[in-house]
């Protein structure tokens, strides 16, 4: 049974980008099939820093996948899981929402010149098959 995932991204900063062609406020759904994981937590060690799977590779269909940092200090690194390719880093606090392509598996890694473990919360949801 198809689920629904309320999506909303306001994008604004005052001066900077309000008459932006980018100044913006989105707010919809995506339909989902059952979660593989609906909600989890991951504590990220820094001595030494190991990655830890969020989303297996080899997949047939694309991924929702929902990942946010809870540490206050360290970025943590998200990167592909075949060939540990960072392509985003997540500052203390920040947090994104992606669709990862089939066959493509996520994991994510503490900064290399953390002092402490970080926490990471997330959830992966496949897409919706019509």
């Amino acid at each position: 049974m198809a689920k629904q995932i309320k999506v909303k991204t306001v994008l604004s900063s005052g001066t900077a980008i309000a008459t932006d062609s980018l100044a913006s406020s989105l707010s919809g759904s995506v339909s989902v099939d059952n979660p593989i994981i609906q909600s989890a937590e991951l504590t990220l060690v820094n001595t030494p820093a190991v990655a830890q799977d969020i989303l297996p590779s080899g997949k047939t269909m694309s991924t929702y996948c929902y990942i946010k940092n809870m540490d206050s200090n360290n970025y943590i690194s998200v990167r592909t899981k075949s060939a540990s390719l960072e392509f985003a880093r997540l500052k203390p606090g920040e947090h994104m929402w992606i669709t990862v392509a089939p066959a493509i598996g996520l994991e994510v890694i503490n900064e290399a010149a953390a002092t402490s473990k970080s926490k990471v919360i997330y959830g992966v949801f496949d897409e919706k098959v019509a």
